[in-house]
């Protein structure tokens, strides 16, 4: 008998004095339970007991590290166990802001951390020191631009053009939505991906099957699927990257510096050449020669920066994050004119392999203009190490003066046009 719960009932029957016995039921297994055990049973019906100690034992450290290998992604076994964990992994485990349970699990610490990460000059999101229901509530609460005295103009400003980069992001939305509500019609799925199919779509974030409007929302900023199609006739799935230009114009690189973790990594073999690109616009517009957004066909690349640019590219496009490799990459990418009017306004592109990605971006980079921009994706300063992530950007900063402020202007954009 390998079963704690089979030793267990062998017991009962053996010595029905044990099925009253307050220490077997609550399985408190102390060394001075044992000895009470003892006392009421034989060394025969001992040895069994202890055979059920064992057993037991043993269920429950399966149990443990069952659950253990479970958690090992979560953010609390990450904190307690990984020597390094960034503010951006801790971005990343809150998937979903909008969880009111995950955010109750973290602790008070990791919510002070996230309040500070989600902050911004208009928004402050507020942490309470003994009311950990309102600081839960405050990061829930969508975030709203403050009444600033005497600046009427520029909080109109502000929240015109919150409203305008909204339409992008809700256009990706209600694509998704479209392909929801067709999910079963053949005809549009073939019509849309060439291939005659029902479908399911894949939240990126949770991994699970979307199984109402309600359980759609913008996947993770880190992913770069913005969905998963699984075409269940077929025994196909893509992860195809959304791109809607229901308001400006869809990005592939949204404001990296050139201290970002990608360039140390995954993409150290092209600074080299990248740094002249940079080099080659900073310089053109300090002529006059550029304005702040630079059409790619008005750059002169050489074959290798051609090159490096595509793989730059490629990487932003498909695979990861100035951080990091993203947990869900793309393989597609379905391109929306207008999501109103989205069967005749789109394009889906297959990208599984990486030569069809290549000749994506080839086929695009003609559609791209380029940017070095100021404040959002540059170094804070009062982030850790900014003395020497501001000197890595050296090589990229344009600076200008605008209202008597001097301007960094060291991080790369580029959208289509």
């Amino acid at each position: 008998m390998d079963g704690d719960e089979q030793i267990m009932e062998v017991l009962f029957e053996k010595y029905p004095i044990l099925k009253n016995d307050e220490f077997i039921k609550s399985k408190r297994l102390k060394i001075n339970i044992h000895k009470k055990i003892k006392e009421k049973i034989d060394e025969e019906g001992y040895k069994l007991y202890e055979q059920y100690v064992v057993a037991y034992k043993k269920r429950k450290e399966k149990i443990k590290l069952d659950e253990l290998e479970e958690s090992k992604k979560t953010l609390e076994w990450r904190l307690k166990y990984e020597s390094e964990i960034t503010m951006d992994d801790l971005i990343d485990d809150v998937v979903n802001i909008n969880s009111y349970d995950y955010l109750n699990n973290l602790s008070a610490e990791e919510l002070k951390k996230l309040c500070v990460r989600l902050s911004t000059p208009l928004v402050k999101v507020r942490y309470y020191k003994t009311n950990k229901k309102r600081t839960i509530e405050n990061i829930l609460k969508k975030p709203k631009c403050p009444k600033i005295k005497g600046t009427k103009n520029k909080v109109t400003k502000n929240k015109g053009t919150k409203k305008k980069g909204n339409k992008g992001e809700k256009g990706e939305i209600n694509i998704i939505k479209f392909l929801f509500n067709k999910k079963n019609d053949k005809d549009i799925i073939k019509k849309i991906f060439n291939i005659e199919s029902r479908i399911i779509l894949i939240n990126p974030n949770t991994r699970k099957e979307i199984h109402s409007l309600n359980d759609i929302n913008k996947s993770s900023w880190l992913n770069k699927a913005d969905i998963i199609v699984d075409f269940i006739d077929e025994d196909i799935k893509y992860h195809p990257s959304i791109k809607c230009n229901d308001g400006s114009p869809p990005t592939l690189l949204n404001h990296t510096n050139r201290s970002a973790n990608c360039f140390k990594n995954y993409l150290k073999e092209e600074i080299k050449y990248l740094d002249e690109i940079i080099k080659m616009m900073n310089d053109g517009r300090s002529e006059g020669i550029f304005k702040e957004d630079i059409p790619y066909i008005k750059l002169k690349l050489s074959d290798k920066q051609i090159e490096c640019m595509i793989t730059i590219i490629k990487y932003f496009t498909f695979q990861g994050t100035g951080s990091k490799i993203s947990k869900c990459r793309a393989d597609s990418i379905l391109f929306v004119e207008n999501s109103e009017d989205f069967l005749n306004n789109f394009k889906f592109t297959d990208c599984k392999e990486e030569e069809k990605q290549n000749e994506y971006i080839k086929d695009n980079l003609p559609k791209l203009r380029f940017c070095m921009r100021s404040g959002k994706g540059m170094p804070g300063k009062k982030s850790k190490g900014y003395e020497d992530n501001i000197k890595l950007c050296e090589k990229w900063i344009y600076e200008y003066e605008k209202n008597g402020v001097i301007k960094l202007c060291g991080a790369l954009h580029i959208r289509y046009i």
